[in-house]
């Protein structure tokens, strides 16, 4: 792919919508199990074609050599085309249907992670839940309602509208809800020329899909989805500045770590998670989305999956001390697929602060931090 994926990597992490980067990271290792298969299905059928006209060759040069003297075809010649993959013996014709089957899924897959690459790196907080099951067109829709992304717009409706691109759906729709095997693998031995790698013709929702040389459909799959991801992603990455909404999240946090040290040992008392503000409490949003993230002066971004349920508020005094205004408790939990964390935020005052602190190794016996995406400071006492 053309894509420079650390320059896509660092602008996302600079605007704010750091949680695509897992889908990238996805396309990225997708994409290289669809080349796999897709060179695995023509090398392997060029294989069985190559060994099975060496068993005709051999059967008629047999007959030649021994003329009045039957040779049969016998399943020791028929099995010569079977893979041996460290010991483990597959027919071959099982392997080139189970992987094609395998490249069209890949494929698939590549396709979707792009259009949630492009959700959630240019919709931000207004993205579609990623178990939208209509998210490819709401996702086109939505980019017809800015201006700014025109071209990218009329790239997903060259996708939506592309006839690889359709038959790529159908085709992977009808083998997971109708569940009959597409493909045909038939070669003729000494007598006929017949050599079919098929995908049979299928009706899905009403549409009638012809029958296809396996080779030559995977070979426009594989081309459509690479144009179709570099065009995309470029796109994307031009266009992640335009996002529409981050106004919520946070990447920022300070931390202020209590230690009491004795001669014999170092241990934790507290740690608190701070979100600083210059005045007062209306410059944070009611609820926030939090992922603690550092991008060092090198390009390295340093993150971390945030589980601690509380963050405060403050406001810093001229001498380094602070006010507590308010904290951030979180919304939903831990158990959730989402990148960000949500948290909701409220008043209050030094008190509930004091209580954080007290019962703080009660609650978290043990609290995992990257310090390197983090800010603050250790006091030690």
């Amino acid at each position: 792919m053309k894509v420079d994926f650390k320059h896509l990597q660092r602008t996302l992490a600079e605007h704010k919508v750091y949680n695509a980067w897992p889908y990238v990271s996805s396309l990225y290792e997708t994409m290289e199990y669809l080349s796999v298969s897709f060179n695995l299905i023509q090398k392997v059928y060029d294989h069985r074609r190559n060994e099975l006209a060496s068993i005709g060759d051999e059967i008629l040069q047999g007959a030649l050599s021994h003329p009045g003297t039957p040779i049969a075809l016998t399943t020791a010649h028929l099995q010569r085309t079977n893979l041996n993959i460290v010991g483990y013996e597959i027919n071959d014709i099982v392997f080139l249907r189970k992987t094609t089957i395998e490249f069209m899924h890949y494929a698939r897959v590549c396709m979707d992670l792009l259009i949630q690459i492009t959700n959630a790196a240019l919709f931000g907080d207004e993205a579609f839940d990623v178990e939208d099951i209509r998210i490819a067109v709401d996702v086109s829709h939505k980019l017809s309602t800015d201006d700014d992304f025109t071209v990218l717009k009329a790239l997903f409706d060259s996708i939506l509208n592309n006839a690889e691109y359709k038959y790529l759906l159908a085709f992977d729709n009808y083998l997971k809800h109708i569940k009959t095997i597409l493909i045909k693998v038939q070669n003729s031995i000494v007598l006929g020329n017949k050599n079919e790698f098929m995908l049979d013709s299928f009706v899905y929702k009403g549409t009638n899909y012809l029958r296809r040389d396996a080779i030559s459909a995977a070979n426009a799959v594989y081309q459509m989805v690479i144009d179709k991801t570099d065009e995309v992603l470029s796109e994307v990455l031009v266009q992640i500045p335009n996002v529409k909404n981050t106004a919520s999240r946070i990447h920022e946090l300070q931390f202020e770590q209590v230690v009491k040290q004795s001669p014999e040992s170092t241990a934790v008392e507290s740690i608190t998670f701070f979100i600083t503000v210059k005045n007062d409490l209306s410059e944070v949003p009611e609820e926030i989305s939090v992922y603690p993230l550092i991008i060092k002066p090198s390009g390295e971004i340093c993150s971390f999956d945030f589980r601690l349920e509380e963050i405060f508020i403050r406001r810093m005094r001229n001498d380094e001390t602070y006010d507590i205004l308010g904290y951030a408790k979180i919304k939903n939990g831990f158990d959730t697929n989402e990148f960000y964390r949500k948290y909701v935020v409220s008043s209050c005052d030094y008190s509930d602060y004091a209580k954080y602190l007290y019962d703080f190794t009660k609650k978290y016996p043990s609290v995992s931090l990257n310090y390197h995406a983090l800010s603050g400071r250790i006091i030690c006492v």
